[in-house]
């Protein structure tokens, strides 16, 4: 039998602090592909493997305090931020590292704040991977 996940259990970990009350996170893996046909190739084009790419999103509670000033901060000040995605642990609230999860360094290209009247005010905000994405604790999927 599979394993399930809770989405409830995701968490985005910036710089090893969870985003405060996001309730939806997106990591978003795309595999690039770039034509190999010729003139011999016939009436079908023909693809090779080529880059990938990775992005993440998170939305939420707005929170005034410490994460959405850090979020502000590091979109302010173009600085990349350590992201990871995985599971909370229950022991202390901290990322989960015995079981697999993903990470790097991304740049936040989008922050969107939302307040909207007699509605709780909500953020959500876009990140573009930096460097240094990889899954752990699995060496096999070490992508480095």
């Amino acid at each position: 039998m599979a394993d399930i996940v809770n989405g409830g259990d995701l968490y985005v970990f910036m710089n090893d602090v969870a985003l405060a009350y996001s309730t939806e996170h997106t990591l978003s893996m795309k595999m690039g592909t770039r034509s190999t046909a010729n003139k011999d190739s016939g009436v079908w084009d023909t693809s090779d493997v080529d880059r990938s790419s990775v992005s993440a999103s998170c939305g939420g509670l707005m929170v005034y305090g410490a994460s959405l000033t850090a979020l502000l901060s590091v979109y302010y000040n173009r600085v990349p931020v350590t992201l990871e995605f995985g599971e909370k642990d229950p022991a202390d609230g901290t990322l989960h590292t015995d079981v697999l999860y993903a990470g790097g360094d991304f740049v936040i290209t989008g922050l969107d704040l939302t307040a909207s009247d007699g509605a709780n005010a909500t953020y959500s905000a876009t990140f573009e991977h930096y460097e240094n994405f990889q899954f752990t604790p699995n060496p096999s999927l070490n992508l480095r």
